[in-house]
């Protein structure tokens, strides 16, 4: 047999190669090449095993298929078969494409395929890529036309053990959008995960902190006003903007004039005008007065790359103020609520806050409307209503 195959250039790269203190070392397998079919590799392990794969590239298109063990299948079965995929990859490419695919491990359909994708049509890939990876780890080994709704079922049981309802629906949500992408680009005929219900979440109210603790913040923040992160975390509080937005923002895009902010694309993809009130026209001014007049409104240590969110700096703050517990994002609804008690109409306070639906905003209304209280306070004015606290016990 080894007459009838070639040494690789690859496999005479690995053989010379050497370690750190210049012995040769020892590789765990080698690969030669056939002689009667160039695109055919046989791999030999340490344990004495051949195997045969294919590895060839047709129409930009590259393909590694493992044709078995040698001394199982027999090189002549081996040769045969990969000849007649060669020979139906070349009569019908694309029907050989989406074939070659649906046998592909998930992992190597999700960074070969659907992560790639992930970042033309998102804008924030990190996100989706930090939530593949238990999926991958679990179910990255089985072939993506033998994954099962049973297999998807037993991944979230196990998550449900660790994670909240919330976490379990994401995930849930990035299994479906894994397996839709492969429905969409022919790859299957069908998602086996999109049967499975999502959990039923309860409407939490938006955490909006008391003046008191805000207060706190803001002192706390003001004596570190030179530092960028500070500016960024007050800015936050004086418009309660998003932190993608703010860390989003530039100079040239802010108006001092109108007291308008413009960020072209906001977290729904449409535009988004941020109003800017005097406490954050100074933020503004300072921030010119250090980078200039266009460029990124807050920046990161070589005053040109955008800010990283001041994560352990604002769990730092918060410590220094006896604050536990409070995230960077309960600027925001404290902003919504604190407007909202003050009078701000439900259709004011949703272009402030730059929603693209008034669902979300109306969850301030029905959780911290002051309002409400004042009607059913009026009662005391209509009937006689005693006062407990006052009475004798």
């Amino acid at each position: 047999m080894k007459e009838q195959l070639s040494t690789s250039t690859a496999n005479v790269q690995k053989t010379k190669s050497r370690g750190v203190d210049g012995t040769p070392r020892k590789r765990k397998q080698t690969q030669v090449t056939d002689k009667k079919i160039p695109q055919l590799k046989m791999i030999s392990y340490e344990t004495g095993n051949l195997y045969g794969r294919l590895c060839f590239s047709h129409l930009c298109e590259r393909y590694s298929i493992g044709l078995g063990c040698v001394a199982e299948v027999g090189l002549t079965a081996i040769r045969d078969n990969a000849r007649r995929l060669l020979a139906d990859c070349y009569s019908n490419p694309e029907g050989f494409r989406l074939r070659y695919r649906a046998l592909l491990p998930l992992a190597t359909y999700v960074h070969e395929r659907y992560l790639p994708d992930v970042h033309v049509t998102h804008r924030y890939p990190r996100t989706i890529e930090s939530r593949v990876k238990p999926i991958v780890a679990a179910l990255g080994h089985k072939p993506l036309n033998q994954i099962t709704r049973a297999d998807f079922e037993d991944f979230l049981t196990q998550l449900s053990e660790t994670c909240s309802v919330a976490t379990w629906n994401r995930y849930l949500a990035q299994c479906k959008a894994i397996m839709t992408h492969a429905v969409e680009h022919g790859v299957l005929s069908s998602s086996s995960a999109a049967g499975i219900p999502a959990k039923y979440e309860p409407v939490l109210p938006p955490k909006g902190l008391p003046d008191e603790a805000v207060n706190k913040l803001v002192a706390r923040l003001m004596e570190d006003i030179d530092e960028e992160k500070a500016r960024l975390l007050l800015f936050l509080f004086a418009t309660g903007s998003r932190m993608g937005e703010a860390r989003a923002l530039k100079l040239q895009d802010c108006n001092l004039t109108t007291q308008i902010a413009f960020l072209p694309t906001s977290k729904s993809g449409r535009e988004r005008l941020i109003p800017l009130n005097q406490f954050a026209l100074e933020l503004v001014q300072l921030q010119r007065q250090r980078h200039g007049k266009t460029g990124l409104l807050f920046r990161g240590q070589d005053s040109t790359s955008k800010i990283s969110e001041p994560r352990r700096y604002w769990y730092r703050v918060c410590h220094d103020c006896g604050l536990s517990g409070v995230r960077i994002y309960d600027a925001r609804h404290t902003v919504a609520t604190s407007l909202l008690n003050k009078g701000c109409s439900l259709d004011v306070l949703q272009k402030v806050l730059g929603h693209s639906s008034p669902r979300m905003t109306e969850r301030y209304a029905r959780f911290y409307d002051a309002t409400l209280v004042n009607a059913v306070n009026a009662l005391h004015t209509v009937w006689e209503i005693p006062s407990l606290t006052s009475s004798p016990l």
